[in-house]
C-alpha cells in the first residue's frame, strides 16, 4: 500500500472538540487532499461527490431519498496515491455523517481466506461485523481472482458472498482497489458486485514534474536539501525511471529517497559541519544511480 511518500501521508484526524461543525471539518479534510500533489482528475472526483452529499443532507428532509450507493472501486498502478485518499474519504463521509465512525480498515483478499472450505465464509463474516459502520479498504482486490482459471475458486467465492451481503446493507462502505485492468476482472467476478459499484475513479500515473515535487517535500519535511549539481542528477533518475514499466510511481520516489539517504550517511558518517551534513552530494547520487544499473534499486 502506498503510505509513505505524498506530501501529507497519513492526514490526521480532526478532533471533534475543536468547535467547527462537521461541514467546517469535512472542507478541513478536502483542504488536505488539495494539498497532496497531482491526483488533479481524483480531486475533482472527490470533491464533486462531497459537494452532493452536502446537498443531499440539506434537502434530506424535503426528499424521499434511498440509502446511498458509496461503494467505490479505485483503479491505478501501485504509489498513485489510492490509500491516502481512502482514508480523507473516510474522514469526509463521516463528518458528513454517511459512516458512524471514521475508521478505515485497509486489508487484502487474503485476510478473508481461512485454511479450509467453508471457513473462509465464517472469518470473512466475522472481520466483516467487526468493520460495520467504518470503511473497509480492499487492495490488489484482483487477488480474489486467484484460482479462478484453474477451478479453485471458492474459497474466495465465499468471501465475495459475504461481502456482497454487506455491500447491499449499505452500512459500511467499501473501497476496491488495484490495478486498472485486473480490477476490471475483479469487477466481472461476481455479478453482484458490479451493480454495487457506485463509484470508479482512475487514478493516473505522476508526471515527471509532480516526482519531483514529491521528492522535494520529502526533503523539506525532514531538513534535507541537495547541492544544485545533485538536484540534476536526481532529475535524470526520475526521468529514465518514469519511463520504465511499472516504474512504482510514489513508491519509487520514497526509495529513491531512503537509498540516498543512506549514501549520504555513508559519506559524511564523520563530518562534523552541520551544512554538509544536511546537503546530499552528486557523488551520493550518482553512487545509487551506478548501483541502479545492476537491479532495480528503487523500485
Amino acid at each position: 500500500m502506498e503510505d509513505d511518500f505524498l506530501k501529507n501521508p497519513n492526514p490526521k484526524k480532526i478532533k471533534l472538540d475543536e468547535d467547527l461543525s462537521n461541514e467546517e471539518l469535512c472542507n478541513k479534510v478536502l483542504d488536505d487532499l488539495l494539498s497532496l500533489t497531482g491526483l488533479n482528475s481524483v480531486k475533482k472526483e472527490v470533491i464533486k461527490l462531497a459537494h452532493y452529499l452536502k446537498f443531499l443532507k440539506k434537502v434530506s428532509s424535503k426528499a424521499n431519498l434511498d440509502k446511498l450507493n458509496l461503494h467505490m472501486v479505485f483503479k491505478g498502478n501501485p504509489g498513485t496515491g489510492k490509500t491516502t485518499v481512502a482514508r480523507i474519504m473516510a474522514n469526509i463521509l463521516y463528518y458528513l455523517g454517511y459512516l458512524e465512525n471514521d475508521e478505515i480498515v485497509e486489508v487484502t483478499p487474503t485476510d478473508f481466506i481461512a485454511g479450509y472450505l467453508g471457513q473462509t465464509g465464517i472469518k470473512t463474516k466475522k472481520l466483516l461485523e467487526k468493520c460495520r459502520g467504518g470503511l473497509i479498504f480492499i487492495d490488489e482486490a484482483y487477488s480474489f481472482n486467484k484460482g479462478k482459471d484453474e477451478g479453485d475458486n471458492s474459497f474466495a467465492g465465499e468471501a465475495i458472498a459475504e461481502i456482497i451481503k454487506e455491500m447491499e446493507s449499505k452500512e459500511t462502505v467499501f473501497i476496491f482497489a488495484g490495478y486498472g485492468d485486473e480490477m476490471e476482472e475483479f469487477i466481472n467476478l461476481n455479478p453482484g458486485i458490479r451493480s454495487r459499484i457506485g463509484y470508479h475513479i482512475d487514478f493516473e500515473d505522476y508526471s515527471e514534474e509532480e516526482l519531483l515535487q514529491i521528492f522535494f517535500s520529502k526533503l523539506e519535511k525532514t531538513g534535507f536539501s541537495l547541492y544544485e549539481d545533485a538536484v540534476e542528477e536526481v532529475k535524470k533518475i526520475i526521468k529514465t525511471k518514469s519511463h520504465e514499466k511499472n516504474f512504482g510511481n510514489g513508491r519509487m520516489i520514497d526509495n529513491l529517497y531512503n537509498k540516498l539517504l543512506l549514501e549520504h550517511a555513508m559519506i559524511n558518517c564523520d563530518e562534523i559541519d552541520e551544512d554538509k551534513l544536511l546537503t546530499i552530494s552528486k557523488e551520493a547520487v550518482l553512487n545509487i544511480e551506478f548501483k541502479g544499473k545492476a537491479a532495480t534499486y528503487f523500485d
